[in-house]
């Protein structure tokens, strides 16, 4: 069925947290949303309108077939579902998981596979961090089947599934809950309720496997051994997919975004000396947006 959506209205906005256990198993006509603020739209008179948003993770009920809408010119598959709110709407299916759990990738990066078998090896990989819907099916003890929206790469791994190696995956419930918090608190400026969400992590999930990469990505600070004063000035990324971390540090730092060639940062700290990495010594630099250090030597100052 084919239907012309005569106008749409999209809202970033910060959704609720998901009330379901992420990692059980789904029933026949439930399903996971796999990308954090994903739209869910009322259909009125022809058009779309946007109603709501699901928090990564959250589990929601299947009413419907997949029904194609046209949107600026492009046709695509919804599904209508029932949010744990009790909300209905139309969602982009490709968003959707079904017949799956949920794991978190907790290597720095997980190696993609298009097959379960280690020749099948491919030169892309998932972040850390990034929610995944597992399925059993085509899974074996050493290779998961899985989709995923890489946010930090801007990545979709959706269609087809690819595979990750089970021991980069995390299937804990304290990991994966722990994860959708810290995205929900990253999607706001507010530096209160950035504090807020990080106390409900502190409180439920300090044991997660995450949650010092949480702290120091919610509060970037110095790392320990090097000492850090306050520093101001524009700079240019000078290469491209350059990683913005945590903590500037190679190997502890979680990587917390990337940025490319031409990129305009502002910088609000720098470390006192000089460190060594790939073969190059600089300062590691705390930006703003994103926040996170960058290494000195993909940095130049604006003239």
């Amino acid at each position: 069925m084919k239907r012309t959506i005569l106008a749409f209205t999209l809202f970033a906005a910060l959704a609720g947290l998901a009330g379901a256990q992420p990692a059980a198993k789904l029933a026949s006509n439930e399903a996971f949303a796999i990308m954090n603020n994903l739209p869910l739209y009322l259909e009125s008179k022809g058009s779309l309108a946007f109603k709501d948003s699901l928090v990564i993770g959250d589990r929601v009920t299947v009413t419907s077939r997949a029904t194609k809408f046209t949107i600026e010119g492009k046709e695509r598959e919804y599904l209508r579902v029932k949010m744990p709110s009790g909300t209905e709407g139309w969602v982009r299916a490709a968003y959707l998981a079904q017949k799956c759990s949920l794991a978190v990738v907790k290597a720095d990066k997980a190696t993609v596979y298009t097959e379960p078998r280690d020749v099948k090896m491919t030169s892309k990989s998932i972040s850390g961090m990034t929610i995944v819907a597992l399925f059993d099916e085509g899974s074996n003890a050493t290779f998961a089947k899985v989709v995923a929206y890489d946010p930090v790469q801007d990545a979709y791994y959706t269609d087809p599934p690819v595979y990750l190696e089970t021991g980069d995956l995390s299937n804990s419930d304290v990991d994966i809950n722990s994860v959708i918090l810290y995205m929900t608190a990253m999607g706001t400026k507010n530096k209160d309720l950035r504090a807020n969400f990080f106390k409900k992590i502190e409180k439920l999930y300090s044991s997660s496997v995450f949650f010092d990469r949480i702290r120091a990505a919610l509060f970037p600070g110095a790392a320990p051994g090097k000492p850090s004063a306050p520093a101001s000035g524009s700079y240019l990324l000078n290469d491209d997919n350059v990683n913005v971390r945590a903590q500037p540090d190679e190997l502890n730092g979680q990587v917390v975004a990337r940025l490319n060639t031409g990129t305009q940062v502002e910088v609000l700290e720098a470390t006192t000396q000089e460190y060594p990495l790939g073969g190059q010594s600089a300062r590691w630099y705390r930006i703003k947006d994103p926040a996170g250090w960058v290494f000195g030597s993909f940095l130049t100052p604006v003239q």
